[in-house]
């Protein structure tokens, strides 16, 4: 609906725009409301969107007031995210035009994201500005502070062309539950304090980055300390990275190796040492058809290719390693020293032994798994024995089987992760 008009004389216009509903690259809006009325003396600008959902964030409940006064139009915009629509955002900014520039204030604002509360430019600091020249599209941050409790994060930059820019963050004490994007399969903890300082010009082209999380926590694992070292030169687009995560003096995992393009299309060429590193954190992945994953690692592989479609390549050795499959009830353990080999973008196990935890019946295990960017995971594995347990479920009228079943033969695994197609030589139930 579209109703109205619009003047350029002063305090003349009254317009009213409504569409139900507009999409545009995997962003879906519903309810958009634009009103207009130059007269009103409480707002001159109403926008509202009752939902706007992408693949990884929703906002709910979207409006937006503005009011000019002389040659400024200040705006307060509030709006709620998160599915459950527990996060709140409350922002309160202006705009105007001095000196052939555009300029966008940020006055004192909140977000509440996650249950903390987080206050942006607490202080009223006149200096959180962006300015944007409309003659050469240059655009300048002068500063953007936000505080939760004993946490701060700073932001400056400029961006003139793609040979002239400036980036600086600042993350001090931020807690990473606090600020990581949502993942099922990762629940991430830690204290971040992070430097980060990147300038391409023709006197400067300076790239470093300075990082540590600390008493890192994912999916309540202790992981140690997670340090990372980037230093680099701009122009010539090539960076050194250095990272080691340590725990209580025990160096678990370091990395090492160069990041190339990072403003095209970026490349990687890491080197990553394993020792003593803990898989337990990897649990989630199985969500309810495997648990208890469990192993310690140990080997060297490299992480070669574009970011968006990484190769690796090396060996890892296992140790005290194990799974858990719920609806059979059988728990499983690896011999000592599997390898597992790492080709382009496939894990192999060539020849593993494993034995089930309640009656030590054993079986070899060949195959391999393959991914595709590390989603759309498949399998090509084979189970071969002459007795391992199978099935290990207490007596139900519920169920078709029970009781305790061995493999006398060989099981096939096929096909994708989430859909396999199992191919039985021959199965042998006993006690149900």
């Amino acid at each position: 609906m579209f109703k109205g008009r619009l003047s350029s004389s002063i305090n003349q216009s009254k317009l009213e725009f409504k569409i139900p509903r507009v999409s545009y690259k995997g962003v879906n809006s519903e309810n958009f409301n634009l009103q207009i009325d130059t007269q009103n003396p409480i707002y001159s600008t109403f926008v509202s969107i009752g939902k706007i959902s992408g693949e990884r964030y929703n906002i709910h409940d979207f409006y937006t007031l503005g009011i000019r006064k002389n040659d400024t139009l200040s705006f307060r915009s509030e709006f709620k995210g998160a599915l459950d629509s527990t996060d709140e955002f409350k922002f309160n900014s202006y705009q105007t035009v001095s000196d052939g520039f555009s300029v966008f204030g940020i006055l004192p604002s909140s977000v509440l994201y996650r249950d903390n509360l987080w206050k942006i430019n607490a202080d009223s600091d006149k200096n959180h500005i962006i300015k944007f020249n409309n003659l050469d599209q240059s655009i300048t941050l002068s500063s953007f502070e936000a505080e939760s409790e004993n946490e701060h994060v700073f932001v400056s930059g400029s961006y003139h062309s793609k040979n002239d820019f400036a980036l600086v963050l600042d993350l001090d004490h931020v807690n990473l539950d606090k600020v990581a994007s949502y993942n099922p399969n990762f629940d991430l903890k830690g204290n971040i304090d992070l430097s980060l300082n990147i300038r391409r010009s023709f006197s400067d082209n300076t790239f470093n980055l300075d990082g540590e999380i600390s008493d890192l926590n994912v999916n309540n694992q202790s992981m140690g300390d997670f340090k990372v070292f980037t230093s680099g030169n701009t122009q010539l687009n090539s960076y050194e990275l250095n990272a080691v995560l340590d725990r209580s003096g025990k160096k678990s995992l370091t990395g090492k190796g160069t990041l190339l393009g990072l403003d095209q299309k970026p490349r990687l060429d890491l080197d990553l040492v394993f020792d003593e590193f803990d898989l337990k954190f990897l649990t989630p992945l199985g969500k309810d058809n495997i648990n208890n994953l469990r192993g310690i690692a140990r080997g060297e592989i490299n992480l070669w290719g574009p970011l968006d479609g990484i190769m690796h390549s090396g060996g890892l050795k296992i140790d005290n390693a194990g799974f858990t499959l719920p609806s059979l009830n059988t728990d499983y353990q690896f011999e000592n020293e599997t390898l597992i080999g790492l080709i382009d973008q496939k894990f192999e196990i060539k020849s593993a032994r494993i034995v089930d935890t309640k009656f030590d019946t054993q079986a070899s295990l060949s195959g391999v798994f393959q991914h595709q960017k590390f989603k759309d995971w498949s399998l090509n594995m084979k189970v071969d024995s002459d007795r391992i347990l199978m099935l290990n479920l207490p007596e139900d009228e519920e169920r078709v089987f029970y009781g305790d079943g061995f493999l006398n033969g060989s099981v096939n695994l096929i096909g994708p992760a989430k859909k396999l197609d199992n191919r039985c030589g021959w199965f042998h139930r006993r006690g149900n």
